[in-house]
């Protein structure tokens, strides 16, 4: 036997009419978000020059999508994981909740060289740096193409650790939220958690 509540039905076809006339009160289009998470073991931005495949890393990264509107990035081991690094980064982080123009000397080097590498790799484009969030050996960046930073609204970011002393670490989740308002009235929320739980 069964049975159909007359509430699902007549939900069932107000969705089926309002489907069919989709088109004339929205607009569709896509966009693309290119997520690179990548482990760079402590080394430094110099780092990414000598041999063909040191300085095409980026460059190969960045082309494997065609013109991404909201580019992610997300550094692990940006500084070597030992107790002088660490304690270096929890003094000077003392007092502060993470504000994303005091970023650390090498997380701040390793920020300049993802804007340089768009600039160099997607010259047709203009990207601005959204949202930049340091924590313990870890950088995450999040770029926007200039066009759509104007539709841009409400952009929120909560991170959430639970690494060196419940507050510092990378045992964490950044989660950011934003709307893109133009015509395409939607809601992005981005995720970053550890290791291979990256966005």
């Amino acid at each position: 036997m069964v049975v159909i509540s007359r509430r699902l039905l007549k939900q069932t076809l107000l969705d089926s009419e309002l489907f069919k006339l989709e088109k004339s009160f929205s607009h569709c289009r896509d966009i693309t978000i290119l997520f690179i998470s990548w482990n760079i073991g402590a080394s430094k931005p110099e780092q990414l020059s000598g041999s063909k495949e040191n300085s095409s890393v980026l460059y190969d990264a960045l082309n494997s999508v065609e013109s991404p509107d909201i580019i992610v990035f997300g550094l692990q081991e940006v500084v070597p994981l030992d107790n002088a690094s660490v304690a270096k980064f929890l003094k000077k982080k003392k007092g502060l909740e993470g504000a994303s123009t005091t970023l650390h000397s090498e997380h701040r080097r390793w920020a300049d060289k993802l804007v340089g590498a768009v600039t160099f790799a997607l010259p047709d484009e203009r990207y601005k740096l959204l949202y930049t969030k340091e924590l313990v050996g870890l950088l995450s960046c999040v770029m926007i193409k200039t066009r759509e930073m104007a539709a841009t609204r409400n952009c929120a970011a909560h991170t959430i650790s639970r690494g060196v002393r419940g507050r510092f670490g990378n045992k964490v989740c950044t989660i950011l939220q934003t709307s893109i308002m133009s015509n395409l009235n939607t809601t992005f929320c981005i995720s970053r958690g550890p290791l291979r739980l990256d966005f």
